[in-house]
């Protein structure tokens, strides 16, 4: 198939926007099946606010080959191309000359001579730090840092190399560029002469696991260095060590990047602003700090992303020490929400600006050609978002910020090769002159066109033409037949409503003739897989010049997004009838595009583009679980054939554990796509099944399953013929069965006491399963028992069935609380107010027989030591025990007189309950003591020789009644009162008499 070239168009541009050659020509192709044909160019217009206006400088720099510049103080202008090329513009210059050439650049899709930085001394010394991948196109290059000298400085017509800070190839580990994306990026000097450098990940675009070494602080990738300028780590870095100056570790300042291509210190502040590109969905702008991670690739933007499944990302999550960025936006939205490659930028700190945007940060966005602008405080925090709809559009390509002349921004566009200078002045702006034209070589006949003029204001305009020839003409668009073959000097002039003007000039000739340039490309057509040969041949040749030869230029069409196409150059011009090269692993999004080129003497030139698609094929994943395909979670993806695939399965997944893929990878793993669709699968177990392959499945106790697995609420559970596998994300898998399966669904199961938290497990004289609510406990005397709640609490804090034996009751409700008994004579009561506490033995038997809880109310304590014996308090009474006493139950006024006399500490055990009699009540203590009661008496003490005449007498039977007092002192002796009497007691004589 073949492509031949038909006119001829030339371009100028007046000042104002890019200034094109004096006789650019481009050969115009129909696209057509074969898939050969132009890149369409956009057609949107630049805009900016009110009083700005673009003002470009040349380079010398071919489009797409500026990649930074640098301003000298004299308004010289030092640039650097991709491939290496040093190119200097002289103040008030309009051509720029080349100074220098580096060697061995590995001048690769997104790689190459990219770091450019004058030292602080440049004026006296012409220093310039410089970063780049330095390699073979073809294979490995290694990411370096070095100083260069342009000399004289002030007019420089040399480039040398002075020495190595930081060889790639030498470090531990190496800093190799094995990929053409994200590469080593830009070298800073700082004001203290330091200098930062940042690195990209080095990794595919798929979710290659190779991306997370930006989280490894032993690796270089994905990383900002800041370096002292023999290149050492500097001192101050939160990482280093003075043992290893020169490891990674030692250099790093900031990590957790993904590509962090431009960054800026603000002066004010030294805190430095960086633009970090984005993967799939989110550019973001960061403020640096010491030690930051900005969290690639666990994050994107303040988005986790399908890293989340690998253990670094986890524990990055669970640190929760990812710094955010300041700003964000996603690659879907519009207006300011929109892009896919942002580039950090420059703080404006000049004064000619309008207030508003005085010390805010200026940043671009490459595949947008957009510009924003945000204004930080001085320690980086936002202060004011950016423009909703942008600061300007359709500015071009940026790819590096400067401050320049004035203090303006400036910026260079890689697309048209200029460093573009933002200036402002109030008032009207003159509009920006350009034109094309098209010429009819036989008839000398040349059509031109001025519909690519603007006014950034808006305004109307008017056009007016100098032929060349002594004809002048006005209109939009204009065609003239001229008489000769002269050369033609043409101008374009263009008015807007108040007089402000602008020009364009270029030279055209009449009879020139376009070089026919004729490709000769695949028949059939063809799409290409991943390290297929591109195969293409031309030739040209040209009226007035005879053969001419053909240059080759690659470039890469990447198109993530619908209106986010642009250009990644892909590799160095060649030249020769034919072109053969491989064919690239950059996503199914991109198309190789491979362009022809020829130039005649006279400088019209014919292209044309063969666009090299990529052979699409479907992968497709069968899997009970997501996955990832390519870092995107998908059950399939069209992907070129060939290319590295990048696969993920999680290794967990609520109640799935991988196994297995069909392919043979692990969970993780790249497979090299077919030329043709392929379908995996993935083979993942239950929780469930995994647990009853373990116990020895149907041959186990649990035999066959008689249901498929089921959901429950809050988890999941299979039916077996001999019991029940339970599974939750909290508990993992656990059986029950026998006479525990019963009991548990009896007593309402998982929805009641929750789902098991062990299986069933031997315990002191019995068995056991644990519950998220409940225990149940079995013996072949006490059968299957339910312990919970509070009860259940008290019964393991107290020691379980080691020590208080196994439950021969569940836990009971009672009026006011619950019970539960246990083996050996204990139990366990509980209320809500006094809470649980043991009863047993003797105390047990007593509490019961005289009531439980429903007379005495609940313990209040646990069986505690008193004086001589053991007691346990109730709401309503108390009961004490000793070994001469049994259990004895004292409550009332008796049990209160008992207390605040001192009780079993003064006053001894009890020896009888309290015990009613006709009127009143009495309890006897140890030691010959009493207490007695009545309505009308209340509670009194009797002891001692008063006593033992009371009892003789019939205590309360008696003439005398119940005592109205205690026993208290009196003139030799001591005596009580009694209702109807007294007794004394004579210390002289020992005797007592009672008195009636």
């Amino acid at each position: 198939m073949t492509a031949t070239a038909a006119t001829i168009t030339i371009l100028a541009i007046g000042a104002g926007a890019r200034v094109g050659a004096a006789n650019a020509a481009s050969v115009i192709s129909a696209a057509n099946s074969g898939g050969v044909g132009p890149l369409a160019a956009s057609t949107a217009a630049l805009t900016l606010p009110a009083g700005f206006q673009l003002v470009d400088y040349p380079t010398g720099q071919s489009a797409y080959n500026l990649t930074n510049f640098a301003w000298l103080d004299d308004g010289g202008l030092l640039t650097s191309g991709k491939n290496g090329t040093i190119t200097f513009l002289p103040p008030g210059g309009t051509a720029a000359r080349v100074v220098g050439q580096v060697p061995s650049v590995r001048a690769l899709g997104d790689h190459g001579f990219l770091g450019f930085a004058p030292a602080n001394d440049y004026g006296s010394t012409g220093r310039v730090f410089v970063s780049y991948d330095k390699g073979d196109p073809a294979g490995t290059g290694f990411g370096m840092v070095e100083e260069w000298k342009a000399l004289p400085a002030d007019s420089p017509t040399s480039f040398t190399r002075v020495r190595t800070l930081v060889d790639g190839s030498q470090t531990s580990p190496q800093l190799a560029q094995l990929q053409r994306v994200h590469g080593i990026d830009s070298v800073v000097v700082a004001p203290d002469d330091t200098l930062f450098v940042s690195i990209g990940d080095d990794a595919l675009n798929n979710g290659d696991p190779m991306t997370l070494r930006a989280q490894d602080l032993n690796q270089p990738y994905g990383k900002v260095l800041h370096l002292t300028p023999d290149g050492r780590g500097a001192p101050s870095n939160p990482f280093y060590s003075s043992a290893a100056p020169s490891s990674w570790r030692s250099m790093i300042y900031a990590y957790g990047f993904r590509n962090p291509f431009r960054f800026a210190p603000d002066p004010r502040s030294g805190v430095p602003h960086l633009g970090d590109v984005g993967w799939s969905t989110t550019e973001e702008v960061d403020t640096l700090v010491p030690g930051a991670n900005g969290g690639w690739p666990c994050y994107e933007g303040p988005a986790r992303t399908t890293f989340s499944t690998y253990s670094v990302c986890q524990a990055l999550y669970a640190a929760g020490s990812a710094r955010m960025p300041i700003w964000s936006y996603r690659h879907d939205e519009s207006g300011v929400q929109a892009g896919a490659a942002v580039v950090g930028g420059v703080h404006y700190t000049g004064t000619s600006y309008p207030s508003q945007y005085r010390n805010s940060f200026f940043f671009g966005d490459y595949a947008r050609h957009d510009l924003w602008t945000l204004a930080t405080d001085t320690a980086g925090a936002m202060t004011r978002a950016p423009e909703a709809a942008g600061f300007a559009t359709e500015a071009g390509g940026p790819v590096a910020f400067h401050t320049g002349p004035n203090g303006d921004v400036t910026y260079a566009d890689l697309i048209g090769g200029t460093v573009r200078r933002l200036v402002y002045r109030a008032g009207n702006r003159a509009p920006v002159a350009t034109f094309s034209s098209t010429t009819d070589a036989a008839t000398r006949t040349v059509t031109f066109s001025a519909a690519d003029s603007y006014d950034l204001d808006g305004d109307a305009l008017t056009y007016s033409w100098d032929l060349g020839d002594g004809t002048t003409v006005t209109g939009l668009t204009v065609a003239h037949a001229y008489a000769t073959a002269d050369p033609m000097t043409v101008t374009l002039s263009v008015r807007d409503q108040l007089g402000a003007a602008n020009t364009a000039t270029a030279t055209i000739y009449p009879d020139n003739h376009t070089p026919e340039l004729t490709l000769t490309a695949p028949d059939p057509p063809t799409t290409y897989a991943v390290g297929d040969t591109v195969a293409l041949s031309a030739t040209a040749t040209d009226a007035e010049d005879g053969p001419l030869t053909v240059s080759w230029d690659t470039s890469l069409l990447h198109c993530p997004f619908a209106g986010s196409c642009h250009l990644h150059p892909d590799a160095e011009p060649v030249a020769g009838p034919t072109y053969s090269k491989p064919f690239t692993d950059h996503g199914a999004d991109t198309t190789m595009l491979v362009t022809a080129r020829v130039v005649d003497s006279k400088g019209a030139a014919a292209t044309t583009t063969y666009e090299a698609k990529p052979t699409l094929r479907t992968i497709a994943v069968n899997s009970p679980v997501a996955v990832n395909i390519n870092g995107v979670t998908a059950a399939s993806a069209r992907v070129v054939a060939g290319s590295s695939v990048e696969l993920a399965a999680p290794v967990t997944s609520t109640y799935w554990s991988f196994r297995s893929w069909s392919d043979g990878g692990t969970a993780a793993h790249a497979t090299t796509m077919p030329n043709a669709d392929l379908t995996l699968s993935t083979r993942y177990t239950t929780a469930i099944d995994t647990k009853y392959a373990a116990a020895g499945g149907s041959s186990s106790f649990l035999g066959s399953p008689t249901t498929p697995e089921y959901d429950i609420a809050g988890g999941r559970a299979r039916n077996y013929m001999g019991g029940r596998l339970y599974w939750t994300a909290a508990t993992g898998a656990h059986e029950a069965h026998g006479a525990i399966l019963t009991k548990y669904l009896a007593a309402g199961g998982p929805a009641v006491h929750g789902f098991p938290t062990t299986d069933q497990v031997a315990v002191t004289a019995g068995l056991a399963v644990s519950f998220t609510k409940a225990r149940i406990y079995w013996s072949s005397t006490t059968g299957a028992r339910l312990v919970s709640g509070s009860i259940l609490t008290k019964y393991l804090a107290t020691g379980g069935p080691d020590r208080y034996g196994l439950p021969t009751t569940d836990v009971t409700a009672v009026t006011g609380g619950a019970y539960a008994y246990f083996t050996g004579g204990r139990s366990i009561f509980y209320s809500g107010t006094t809470g649980a506490h043991l009863v047993k033995g003797g105390i047990l038997t007593k509490y019961l027989a005289a009531g439980g809880p429903a007379v005495r109310g609940f313990p209040t304590t646990d069986e505690i030591v008193v004086t001589a014996g053991l007691a346990t308090y109730f709401t309503k009474a108390r009961i004490y025990w000793s070994s001469t006493t049994g259990a004895r139950l004292v409550s009332g006024s008796i049990l209160t007189k008992y207390l605040a006399t001192g009780g079993p500490d003064r006053y001894g055990l009890p020896t009888t309950d309290v015990t009613a009699v006709t009127g009143g009540a009495y309890a006897h203590f140890t030691g010959g003591r009493s207490i007695f009661y009545s309505g009308t008496t209340g509670a009194h003490l009797v002891y001692g020789g008063i006593r033992t005449r009371y009892a003789s007498m019939g205590y309360q039977r008696s003439c005398l009644g119940f005592p109205t007092t205690d026993e208290y002192a009196i003139s030799d002796g001591r005596r009580n009162l009694f209702a109807h009497g007294s007794i004394t007691y004579l210390s002289s004589t020992h005797t007592t008499t009672a008195s009636c």
